[in-house]
C-alpha cells in the first residue's frame, strides 16, 4: 500500500532521526565520558531536543499552512534582530553564531533560513510572472536577501551564507525569476563572498588547505584529511557501529560537522548510501508535494523546504569528502545541535501540512527538468 505524502515525510523523518541519535552517541561518547564525566552527555541533550523538535513537528503538521504566511514577515524580522544580537555575543572559533539564552545557546541564522523561505515563498506567489521584471519584482526580494546574507556573513559565518545564496537562488529560479538575472546576483554573491573571506585569517586558512592540503596538513587542512581518512578506512560495510576510532582525538567535531564522516567509517559505503538514500527520498517526497499542490505559496514553500535539506546535505557531503573546504554546516537530523535540528523538523512538519492538502493525482507543471521529475519518480 502506496503511504501518503504526509505519511511517508513522518516515517522518513524518524527514520533518520533515529540513525542520527545512533550516531551522535557512537561519536560522541569517548568525548562526552572524557570532558563531562558521562558517557550519554550529549545523546541526551540531542534526545531532548529531538523530543521538542517532533513535538513541533506535530503541531506544525496541524497548523493550516496559510497561517505561516501572515507571520512570515514578522519572523524574519525577529530572526533579523537575533543576528543582530550576535555583534553583542562572544566569538567561538572565530565566528558570533550563538545566542546565548537560559543556559542554551541558539543560532538565529537557523530560524533566519526558514522565515526567510517563508517570505520569499509568499512574495513569489503574489508577485508571479511580474517577478520577471528586475525594478518591480526582482529586486525588492533581492534587497531583503541581501540584508538577511550580510547579518549572516558579518558574524562571519559563510557556510550559512553559502546555504542560505543557494537556496535563495533556487527558490527565485523555481518561483519564474529570469535566468540572466540570476546569473547576476550569483556572480555577485560569489564576487563579495570571495572578498569577505578572503579578510578573515581563520577562512583563509581553511581555502588554502583545501587547495593544498599536503602544505596545511597541520592547520587548515588537517580535518579534511582525517575525514577522507575515516570514510575511506570503513570500507564497504564498516568497521561497526562504535568500532571507529576517528572520534578518539583523531577528528574534531567528529560528533557535529563531521559526523557523516564517522558514518563513512562505522556504517561503510553501504550504510552510507542507506542514509543518503533516506534523504533523497525524503527530499523528493518535498518536491512532489511541491508539484501536486495547486496553491502557489504552498507550491513554493514546500520547494523551499525541501531545498533546504537538500542544499545542507550537500555541502556537509562535500566538504566530509574534500570536495570543498570546510563550513561548518551540520548534516540536518543527524548531526549534533539544537537549533538546526529543532527547524528542520519544525519545517517538516509544515510540509506535512502542505501534504494534507496536496492533489497527489493531479501533478501541476513546475520548473524542475523532465530528467529529474522520471528520476524522482523511478526512486520513489
Amino acid at each position: 500500500m502506496k503511504l501518503r505524502h504526509e505519511h511517508a515525510i513522518l516515517v522518513l523523518t524518524l527514520a533518520i532521526l533515529v540513525l542520527g541519535l545512533g550516531m551522535v552517541f557512537s561519536a560522541s561518547h569517548e568525548l562526552a565520558r572524557t570532558k563531562f564525566g558521562d558517557a550519554f552527555f550529549f545523546v541526551k541533550r540531542q534526545l531532548f531536543r529531538a523530543a521538542l523538535g517532533v513535538i513541533l513537528m506535530l503541531v506544525a503538521s496541524q497548523v493550516d499552512y496559510r497561517q505561516w504566511r501572515r507571520v512570515a514577515r514578522l519572523a524574519l524580522v525577529v530572526s533579523c534582530m537575533g543576528l543582530g544580537a550576535l555583534f553583542f555575543c562572544h566569538a567561538i572559533r572565530g565566528a558570533r553564531g550563538w545566542v546565548p539564552i537560559l543556559g542554551q545557546t541558539l543560532q538565529p541564522v537557523e530560524f533566519a533560513r526558514l522565515a526567510l523561505v517563508g517570505v520569499l515563498a509568499s512574495e513569489l506567489a503574489r508577485l508571479g510572472p511580474r517577478v520577471r521584471s528586475l525594478r518591480s519584482g526582482l529586486a525588492p526580494l533581492a534587497a531583503v536577501i541581501a540584508v538577511v546574507l550580510g547579518l549572516v556573513v558579518m558574524q562571519p559565518d559563510f557556510g550559512s551564507a553559502m546555504a542560505l545564496s543557494a537556496i535563495c537562488l533556487t527558490l527565485l529560479y523555481l518561483g519564474g525569476a529570469r535566468v540572466v538575472h540570476l546569473g547576476g546576483g550569483a556572480l555577485a554573491l560569489l564576487t563579495g563572498g570571495v572578498l569577505m573571506a578572503w579578510s578573515k585569517p581563520h577562512v583563509r586558512a581553511r581555502i588554502f588547505g583545501f587547495l593544498d592540503p599536503n602544505a596545511h596538513a597541520s592547520a587548515g587542512a588537517y580535518q579534511s584529511l582525517q575525514s577522507v581518512l575515516s570514510i575511506g578506512s570503513g570500507g564497504p560495510f564498516g568497521k561497526g557501529l562504535g568500532q571507529g576510532v576517528a572520534k578518539y582525538g583523531y577528528l574534531p567535531d567528529a560528533h557535529t560537522d563531521f559526523i557523516f564522516s564517522v558514518m563513512g567509517e562505522e556504517l561503510g559505503f553501504v550504510g552510507c548510501v542507506i542514509v543518503l538514500s533516506l534523504f533523497v527520498m525524503l527530499v523528493g517526497r518535498a518536491i512532489r508535494v511541491a508539484r501536486a499542490h495547486e496553491d502557489p505559496f504552498a507550491r513554493l514553500l514546500a520547494a523551499g523546504i525541501g531545498m533546504s535539506l537538500f542544499w545542507y546535505v550537500a555541502i556537509n557531503l562535500c566538504v566530509a569528502l574534500r570536495l570543498f573546504p570546510v563550513t561548518g554546516l551540520p548534516l540536518p537530523l543527524v548531526s549534533y545541535g539544537g537549533s538546526a535540528l529543532v527547524t528542520h523538523l519544525f519545517a517538516l512538519g509544515i510540509l506535512r501540512s502542505i501534504a494534507r492538502e496536496a492533489e497527489t493525482n493531479r501533478l501541476v507543471p513546475m520548473r524542475f527538468t523532465r530528467a529529474y521529475q522520471h528520476a524522482v519518480e523511478a526512486v520513489l
